[in-house]
């Protein structure tokens, strides 16, 4: 493994440079030789992602997946992302999404994902519960205080929401 070891260092390296269609080259070299290896999976699904390629993305994403990769929904929440962000397919991100909460009930990130996705199609009520379900998770989560606050109807100074602030 002491070759493939080298060829990831490479990689690691190209893309510190910024030369990243380097590294996704390095990236594919190693795993066309030694294809357990989940992280580098995840690695080439990074570097597909921000060249624009999301189908070759989620198919990299997959592989790592396939392969056990350590903290699988990190990768779920990066498929979500793509397919809400960048591909429109609203019904899949939210699978995805699904999946890392399957995997992680209090993945914040997935959590706050999910809520704006809920929001974005006017189902408020969802929203607001997953928002609530987040700042009982981490009070100070200022992004999903303000969604939650948005959809909130404040009618006086003392609401205990105002005092949240």
């Amino acid at each position: 493994m002491d070759k493939s070891q080298d060829l990831l260092r490479s990689a690691m390296a190209l893309e510190k440079a910024g030369r990243l269609a380097e590294a996704e080259a390095a990236y594919v070299r190693v795993l066309a030789s030694w294809p357990d290896l989940p992280d580098t999976w995840y690695n080439l699904a990074r570097l597909q992602r921000q060249a624009g390629r999301f189908d070759a993305a989620l198919a990299s994403y997959r592989q790592a997946l396939d392969r056990g990769v350590s903290e699988p929904e990190e990768v779920h929440l990066n498929r979500g992302v793509i397919y809400s962000d960048c591909l429109r397919q609203d019904e899949a991100a939210e699978r995805e999404l699904q999946a890392a909460l399957a995997l992680n009930a209090d993945y914040v990130p997935a959590l706050l994902n999910l809520a704006n996705l809920r929001e974005d199609f006017g189902k408020q009520a969802d929203a607001s519960a997953l928002y609530e379900k987040i700042l009982a998770l981490q009070p100070r989560c200022y992004i999903a205080l303000a969604r939650y606050a948005g959809l909130q109807k404040i009618v006086r100074p003392e609401d205990p929401l105002i005092a949240r602030l």
